[in-house]
């Protein structure tokens, strides 16, 4: 069985983080979009993302409602063949939107080429599933 990873929440007591998957701190460029009524769209440079396998937090002022299924695209740090950038293409539903963050689970993901990247690849992607 899994252990949790348990992270306190500072001094103010206000209780344990419990989470079955490690998550990163980056600062990545994100552009987004509902893919639900409403229909909206923005782009953000999020002062701070927090992501693992399983769920992406980031600042955002805009107010999504709990189980609003969102599209996110991230310029992502690697690159094809040490070459080629690439975003990561992330769907999911919103979890929680509050003091100027939105958090969201990841239920499907894939990695494409940025436009403009190289013009003899085209437009690739590399199809893959969340764990």
């Amino acid at each position: 069985m899994r252990q949790a990873l348990e992270i306190g929440r500072g001094e103010s007591g206000q209780g344990v983080d419990r989470r079955n998957h490690a998550r990163f701190p980056c600062r990545l460029a994100i552009t987004w979009r509902t893919l639900e009524q409403p229909m909206k769209s923005g782009e953000l440079v999020s002062e701070s993302v927090n992501i693992g396998s399983k769920g992406i937090l980031f600042a955002t002022q805009e107010i999504f409602e709990p189980g609003q299924l969102l599209e996110v695209s991230l310029d992502w740090p690697a690159r094809l063949e040490n070459e080629v950038p690439l975003k990561l293409v992330a769907e999911g539903r919103v979890l929680r939107n509050a003091g100027g963050q939105a958090a969201m689970s990841i239920e499907r993901y894939e990695f494409r080429t940025r436009k403009g990247a190289r013009r003899n690849l085209g437009h690739q992607r590399l199809q893959t599933s969340a764990p």
